[in-house]
């Protein structure tokens, strides 16, 4: 048989969709393929946050049936985050896949409007090239491995999660994204949180949490910025407390 030659991957491509300003800075760098977990954001360098499409259509449903299909405790956090410049929100392709296919006219018009007003980041695929592609050179029977496979990342997150969520969980590690933010309790939330140590590293340093848990984290951040107060409220009432949210388990 004759020498084996190999192809290796192409160079990376940019994280984020073509056209798109890369705006949004990470909290921390990659150290051989790992990041510490997330940092602090900060005004020059905020948290990234991937904005589940839960989380949207839920807000959406306000101008189907009038009232935002978020506890209580979620839309105030969502109300206090928006405020904070130390966060960003953005989402992927595979959002607005979901979105399209709203059977509603009315509310697929709406997801579109809000989606083409969030920040992209590049939708990567979870087929991925295999890193070598064998032959034997000159004459004679060649070996030759599949041209892709699915990326082993992909694989374990749909160990936990159902594969359309998979993807999103996939979509924001991919992208550096700090948090994951999503208002599926049932199959994301609690699925997370029940989790092995060993499962849980297949989106180490994600983390997977619900707009009440993320506020609570900032609001432990050095540049937290002061709550807006609802027009007409007063300092104290509802929607304007700072007080600490709870957060499950009990951690700081």
């Amino acid at each position: 048989m004759g020498r084996l030659i190999s192809n290796t991957n192409p160079a990376p491509k940019s994280r984020f969709s073509p056209g798109l300003r890369p705006s949004i800075k990470s909290a921390h760098h990659r150290v051989d393929g790992y990041r510490p977990m997330p940092k602090p954001g900060t005004r020059d360098s905020p948290a990234k946050v991937y904005v589940e499409p839960s989380v949207l259509s839920r807000i959406a449903d306000y101008l189907m049936k009038g009232a935002v299909g978020l506890r209580q405790g979620d839309k105030d956090a969502l109300d206090h985050l928006c405020d904070q410049p130390s966060v960003d929100f953005v989402t992927s392709e595979k959002t607005l896949d979901e979105f399209l296919a709203a059977s509603v006219p009315d509310l697929r018009l709406i997801l579109k409007v809000v989606y083409k007003l969030t920040v992209k980041v590049r939708r990567e695929p979870i087929q991925i090239r295999n890193p070598i592609i064998m032959r034997a050179e000159g004459r004679g029977s060649r070996i030759i491995a599949p041209a892709s496979r699915i990326d082993p990342l992909f694989e374990r997150l749909q160990r936990v999660l159902d594969r359309p969520d998979a993807e999103h969980v996939f979509q924001a590690r991919k992208a550096e994204c700090d948090y994951f933010l999503t208002t599926d309790a049932k199959t994301i939330l609690n699925r997370a949180a029940g989790a092995s140590k060993e499962q849980r590293q297949s989106w180490t340093p994600l983390e997977i949490v619900s707009p009440a848990q993320l506020w609570t984290i900032v609001q432990a951040w050095p540049d937290l910025e002061p709550l807006m107060a609802a027009p007409g409220s007063q300092p104290g009432s509802p929607g304007t407390s700072s007080a600490p949210l709870a957060r499950p388990g009990g951690r700081a």
